[in-house]
């Protein structure tokens, strides 16, 4: 039942263009990685009394600061909503400065998911080195980010959201991801 749910809300958060799929539209994101965290059998060990999702972004990139108060701002709206696993939601904004300030900053502020911008692209092998280091489950805007480390990638299909999972990544950042999810997920790498 759990994942029918899903099916629909990945259908639900489709996007018509007539271009390439670009990534999709921070609500969307915010909307689905709420949902899938509920997925994971190990949310409730990792994030204790209260579910932090921190976005990462680079510091003194105009593109990149918008990236993150979009995101941001979409995930503190629909947490107005969401109680996922009987956890209150609180967002975090977390600059990314390389891999051990920002596995320092995941120690601090203990969040258990990671949300990563499309501008931090070229950093998603580093960044998904913190996270393993610190079981904080990271999520991407798009195919490449999984395949180069992050956990989870939050696509856009053209007429539809997709999900992609890294199955191995997700198990090192101390995920246990229910059958439902990856049902209708694309799992790639090793699992």
């Amino acid at each position: 039942m759990h994942s029918r749910l899903l099916a629909i809300l990945l259908l639900g958060t489709a996007t018509v263009t007539g271009q390439a799929p670009a990534a999709l539209p921070a609500r969307n994101q915010a909307l689905l990685l709420l949902r899938v965290l509920a997925y994971d059998r190990n949310l409730r060990s990792r994030a204790g009394d209260e579910l932090t999702v921190a976005v990462a972004f680079r510091e003194g990139d105009p593109a990149s600061t918008r990236e993150r108060d979009e995101l941001a701002a979409a995930l503190e709206e629909a947490a107005h909503g969401f109680v996922v696993s009987g956890l209150r939601v609180r967002v975090r904004r977390v600059p990314w400065r390389g891999t051990d300030d920002l596995a320092a900053r995941l120690a601090t502020d203990r969040p258990a998911a990671l949300l990563v911008g499309g501008a931090l692209s070229g950093e998603a092998a580093a960044i998904s080195a913190a996270t393993r280091s610190r079981a904080v489950l990271s999520f991407g805007p798009s195919r490449e980010m999984v395949e180069a480390g992050l956990a989870l990638g939050l696509v856009n299909r053209g007429i539809r959201a997709g999900l992609v999972v890294n199955l191995a990544a997700a198990r090192e950042e101390g995920a246990d991801l229910d059958a439902g999810l990856l049902a209708v997920a694309e799992v790639v790498g090793k699992q």
